[in-house]
């Protein structure tokens, strides 16, 4: 599945939500959205939406939020990960995109291509609700639910 697919999707069912998109989201969100509570963090730094959401979703428990990050196999993601399943906020939605590469640099393979199990990471951080998808109309079917 594209990216700019499963993002096109989540803006048709998007609400009020707020939408964090930074790396290649940051590029192409703008493209589906234009909502006030939009928010393009760029210059972005790779792993930075889930904690940029994390504190989001703690410091406004009244607003839904939605991060979207690259895959990251470094001490960010992880870490954030862990953090993000500890303090367990119920408004918080993680969108990860894995497509191997390291896009925004040149298309680099990025390290552990299809080795690393983020679902699996995030199920033993003490995440409670994990959802996979590796085609449109799977994700399509289940973005109202996710």
């Amino acid at each position: 599945m594209r990216t700019i697919d499963c993002l096109r999707e989540l803006a048709r069912h998007r609400s009020d939500e707020v939408v964090i998109a930074s790396m290649t989201s940051a590029v192409l969100w703008p493209t589906l959205s234009d909502h006030p509570r939009d928010l393009i963090y760029v210059p972005s730094t790779m792993g930075g939406a889930p904690s940029l959401g994390l504190g989001l979703a703690l410091a406004r428990p009244h607003l839904r939020v939605v991060a979207l990050n690259r895959r990251r196999v470094d001490a960010d993601e992880p870490g954030s990960l862990v953090t993000i399943g500890e303090q367990a906020p119920p408004n918080l939605v993680l969108i990860v995109f894995d497509n191997g590469i390291y896009a925004v640099t040149g298309g680099q393979a990025a390290p552990g291509g299809g080795k690393v199990d983020f679902p699996e990471i995030a199920w033993a951080c003490g995440w409670r609700t994990v959802y996979t998808f590796r085609d449109a109309a799977a994700w399509a079917e289940a973005v109202p639910e996710a």
